[in-house]
């Protein structure tokens, strides 16, 4: 079974997070880059992927993510150069597609979420290498943010079906405004098993900064409106992660002071 492509998106405005970026996703073997065009993108980033698409700057967020239709990928894994990767279960996330193409699910949004309702029968448990994978339907476009910007496994011609549709979106606008749309596909949330220990030492949730992830898929956010900040709450395992990073980009960063 081949790797899943993992698809990143960036801009030349954050080329120092997307150096970052890079040098944690070293070990990822199976993946292309969206930036727009410039001669001043470091070699030493391009090649580290196996193919880079350069959209036009001009096009609005939405359109440029077009750019990924010509892709001979069924599924991708989808995320941006702010989401650092900092480690993964290479071989549990190339089943994800199998499963999504079982139960039909367009799309699957890899941080985990916590809130516990009777969402029957919108709920799929899976076994992948004897461990128990909870996912649940996203039915609410008012409450349940059911299209997100983080890292997400997606059906190409699902995720592509939601730019057509909304080609003019800019990238704060288009979580507000396609909600209603996404609603209508079948888009899946992970959530802890019943038998996983929400703490921030679990060897199983994992608090990523702003975001919670399972130990499978882990990232960190590290930028609101381009700045850099400190989470309120960090598991304790990845706090020197966080730290190595921060230092990494505070000299090109200013700090967001409002959260």
């Amino acid at each position: 079974m081949k790797d899943i492509l993992y698809t990143v998106y960036s801009h030349t405005e954050y080329l120092d997070v997307l150096k970052v970026q890079v040098e944690h996703m070293k070990p990822v073997q199976n993946k292309v880059l969206l930036i727009n065009g410039g001669s001043h993108i470091p070699d030493e980033i391009l090649r580290e992927f196996k193919k880079v698409i350069f959209y036009d700057d001009k096009l609005p967020y939405a359109s440029r993510l077009l750019s990924l239709k010509n892709l001979d990928e069924e599924y991708i894994l989808f995320m941006h150069d702010i989401d650092i990767l900092l480690s993964r279960d290479q071989e549990l996330i190339n089943e994800l597609p199998s499963i999504m193409k079982k139960e039909n699910i367009d799309g699957l949004d890899l941080k985990v979420k916590l809130h516990q309702v009777d969402w029957k029968p919108y709920e799929i448990y899976s076994e992948v290498r004897q461990r128990k994978i909870q996912l649940r339907k996203q039915t609410d476009p008012k409450s349940q943010n059911i299209y997100v910007q983080q890292p997400f496994v997606w059906k190409l011609s699902s995720f592509m079906g939601i730019m057509e549709n909304f080609p003019q979106e800019a990238y704060r606008s288009i979580e507000y405004n396609v909600q209603e749309y996404a609603s209508t596909l079948n888009i899946y949330k992970l959530f802890p098993s019943p038998e996983c220990r929400i703490a921030l030492d679990s060897d199983e949730y994992i608090c990523c900064s702003r975001f919670d992830c399972l130990d499978f898929f882990q990232y960190l956010h590290v930028t609101i409106r381009g700045k850099l900040y400190f989470p309120g709450k960090i598991s304790y395992k990845i706090r020197p992660h966080f730290v190595n990073v921060i230092n990494k980009l505070k000299s090109t960063r200013d700090f967001e002071t409002f959260y």
